[in-house]
Parts: structure tokens; C-alpha cells; sequence
């Protein structure tokens, strides 16, 4: 029982980051692998807020106050390229974050930083995988209802539009740096409460979650789910944590189970030749 709801709470937060990532290819045509920076820098800010305050809420307001002003500064910076630039710039930022998680004795250097516990209250109420699963389903629904809302709404379409033809937007008196700049911090706000709720479901981050693998696992899981839907992201999740939990099982596969990710590189392989 309390496998299973640990296995989907992994699932919802996973697919999230997922999600967020769609977001940013579905919309401006940009993929980044610096989405490790939102997720890990929440976790972290988490476990600072934590010696603080024990609301929920107010320490995922704060930590997306973290990430939203990250996603601002950077987005400023990074979306001023294109492709292959913008990809490697993303991917700075986050291995900038990694290096400041390790060196610096504040963020608990290689060790990483636990949740404290200053007084009992909501946040330690999670601590029960039901309870917490609850509370990931609320996040996970109400990010996904705005994601609707968006993509019908006036800025939906000029998003499409700036994708699609962004001279015809400039040439309308439309600028497309400010739309895709607020679409790109919605990105890294996402990418953030995933991070969140994976630090509250550890209860422990560590200087990896910065790592280029998180936001490349991202990438894999949006490729797999598929690009249009808005749902791509949590199938893709899904079906690399199914093939993560049956091929690294080693009373099945016994010593191949360790290569579980070679397995992982011929679906892609498979799926990738699919799409062609």
C-alpha cells in the first residue's frame, strides 16, 4: 500500500516536470536542459524555509517566489538565443546551481539539507504518504487546470502565433520577448512545485538534483509521452518509471538489472524511428 502511493506521488511529480518542459517546447519551440535548476532550487529552498515555518502553503509560496525570481533573471538572459545556444544556456544556469549546492557550507555542501522540524504543523502532517499524495494531487490539478485555461485564452493564441510566425507578430506591434519571457518563468514556476514536492516527499535534497540527468530525464519522458497532448508529459513519466521499476528489479534480471537504462536507450531508439 504505502509503495504504491509513494510510487504514484513519484509518478505526479515527475510527470510535472515533464509537464513544464512541454510547456516551453509546445509554445516557443525551445528546449532547455536547465530545468534541473527550478526543481533543485525549490527543494532546497524548502529545506531552508523549513527551519521556519511548518505551513504547506506558505513554504510553497515561498519557494516558487525563489524559482519565479530565478526563472525571471535567467529567462532574461537565455531567451535572447535561439536552439542550440538557448539549450546550453539553460544548461549553465543549472550546473552554476550545482556547483553553488556543493561548495557552499549554507546549502550543506555534498551532504545536501534535510527538512527540519521547528514545531508540528501541516507541513509535517504530510509526512503520511496518503496525506502528502493528497496534497500532490491538489498541486498537480490545479497546475494542469491553469494549463487549460492558458492555452484558451488570448495569450494561448499569441503564444501559437509567436511560435508559428513571430515577423507577423512583430509586424501586428506585438513583442514576442515579453510573452514568451512570462510563458518561460510559468515554465521554471512548474518545473518548481515538482521540485517542492519531491524535496517534501524525501524530506531530504542533495546537491544532484541540480544534475543535467534530472532535466535530461525530463526530456526523454516529454519525447516518449509525445509532443501535443497536455497529458504527454505524466504518460511519458509513467512509462519510465514502469520500465524503471520492471528492468531494475534484480530478482527478475539478477546483475543486468544495473544496465536498466540501456533497455530505457533502445525504447527510445524504438520510438524516436516510430515519429520519424
Amino acid at each position: 500500500m504505502i509503495y504504491g502511493v509513494d510510487l504514484l506521488s513519484q509518478w505526479l511529480e515527475m510527470g510535472l516536470l515533464a509537464t513544464s518542459l512541454w510547456f516551453l517546447i509546445q509554445h516557443l519551440g525551445l528546449v532547455s536542459l536547465g530545468h534541473a535548476a527550478f526543481y533543485g532550487l525549490a527543494g532546497y529552498s524548502l529545506a531552508l524555509l523549513s527551519q521556519q515555518t511548518a505551513n504547506f502553503w506558505l513554504a510553497l509560496l515561498g519557494c516558487l517566489c525563489v524559482c519565479g525570481l530565478f526563472a525571471a533573471i535567467t529567462g532574461l538572459l537565455a531567451l535572447r538565443s535561439k536552439g542550440l545556444f538557448f539549450l546550453m544556456a539553460t544548461l549553465a544556469f543549472a550546473q552554476m546551481c550545482f556547483v553553488l549546492a556543493f561548495e557552499t557550507n549554507l546549502f550543506g555542501g555534498s551532504d545536501g539539507l534535510y527538512l527540519s522540524r521547528p514545531n508540528e504543523g501541516l507541513i509535517w502532517s504530510l509526512k503520511d504518504p496518503v496525506n502528502r499524495l493528497l496534497m500532490t494531487v491538489v498541486v498537480v490539478t490545479a497546475w494542469l487546470l491553469l494549463l487549460i485555461r492558458l492555452q484558451r485564452s488570448p495569450y494561448g493564441s499569441m503564444l501559437r502565433a509567436i511560435h508559428d510566425n513571430p515577423s507577423r507578430v512583430v509586424s501586428l506591434g506585438y513583442e514576442p520577448m515579453q510573452f514568451q519571457w512570462l510563458a518561460y518563468v510559468l515554465s521554471g514556476l512548474m518545473a518548481g512545485s515538482a521540485g517542492f514536492l519531491h524535496a517534501l516527499r524525501f524530506g531530504f535534497v542533495s546537491p544532484q538534483v541540480f544534475a543535467w540527468q534530472t532535466s535530461g530525464m525530463a526530456l526523454l519522458m516529454v519525447l516518449l509521452g509525445g509532443r501535443r497532448p497536455i497529458w504527454s508529459g505524466f504518460a511519458g513519466a509513467a512509462l519510465v518509471i514502469a520500465l524503471h521499476e520492471t528492468l531494475s528489479n534484480t530478482a527478475w534480471f539478477g546483475e543486468l538489472a544495473k544496465h536498466w537504462l540501456a533497455a530505457l536507450g533502445l525504447v527510445m531508439v524504438f520510438v524516436a524511428l516510430r515519429r520519424r
